[in-house]
């Protein structure tokens, strides 16, 4: 996990320094094409009647304007919007400035061609830009939610593990709690036994019939428990069918 932090370490770094040479080369390219093209255009203006004074306002409304909507599509793109007509104005103006740049070259093939490269150049170089910063808006955006959905998985990890802590400590008190109902039932049914037998003379006979049945060591007819007892043989069966009632009851 460490070599690959270190690794993602060092291709970012190599990301923003390709990126910003990237970007200083397209500066370098865009005023370059511009100021060749400018130069081309104020002569052609000149050339065709506009005067000398103001002969330097014509080419800003082609390359000017270019770049203008050539950074509007930049901000677009930072603001994660897009309209298709700066995209189709900055095509137009790149036509116009390649065609009016052709205009006035010399009527030679070479001439005309390198009088079309410079407004060239300034459009595929600025879109070549463009094209680079979505994709790094598009990869920060995706590295910011996945961070985001691992922040939130590792949150919700750790309230499940509390929610299982509280459960088990609600079940072992769960448990507890049974326990000392079990007991406290038991105690009841004890204390109300004695209360019971020491005040009802039927419950005495029957106690002491059961502890007689209780010992071990001796085999005890009815008879015998009968005269033990001092009670009639029928009186003796009531007692043990009401003592074995009593014991499956329990069970």
């Amino acid at each position: 996990m460490e070599e690959h932090d270190d690794t993602q370490t060092t291709n970012g770094k190599i990301n923003r320094w390709v990126f910003g040479i990237t970007a200083a080369l397209v500066l370098v390219l865009f005023l370059s094409a511009f100021i060749l093209s400018y130069e081309a255009l104020r002569n052609l203006a000149l050339d065709n009647g506009i005067q000398k004074g103001l002969g330097f306002l014509w080419p800003l409304g082609l390359d000017a304007f270019m770049a203008v909507a050539s950074l509007y599509l930049l901000w677009a793109h930072l603001n994660r919007t897009w309209e298709p007509l700066p995209l189709a104005l900055v095509m137009v103006a790149t036509g116009a400035s390649v065609v009016f740049n052709v205009a006035h070259a010399p009527p030679t093939n070479m001439a005309r061609a390198v009088a079309a490269l410079p407004p060239l150049v300034a459009f595929m170089a600025f879109e070549v830009f463009i094209i680079m910063v979505r994709e790094s808006t598009e990869r920060s955006t995706v590295g910011t939610t996945l961070g985001q959905l691992r922040a939130e998985l590792a949150q919700l990890t750790g309230q499940v593990d509390q929610e299982k802590d509280q459960l088990r400590t609600l079940r072992s008190q769960s448990r507890s709690l049974n326990e000392r109902i079990k007991t406290m039932q038991t105690q009841a049914k004890e204390l109300e036994r004695v209360t019971v037998g020491s005040n009802d003379p039927v419950a005495v006979r029957r106690g002491r019939l059961r502890t007689i049945l209780a010992e071990n060591g001796r085999e005890w007819t009815n008879n015998e428990l009968a005269e033990e007892l001092g009670v009639s043989l029928t009186t003796l069966k009531r007692d043990r069918a009401a003592l074995e009632k009593e014991a499956n009851n329990g069970l």
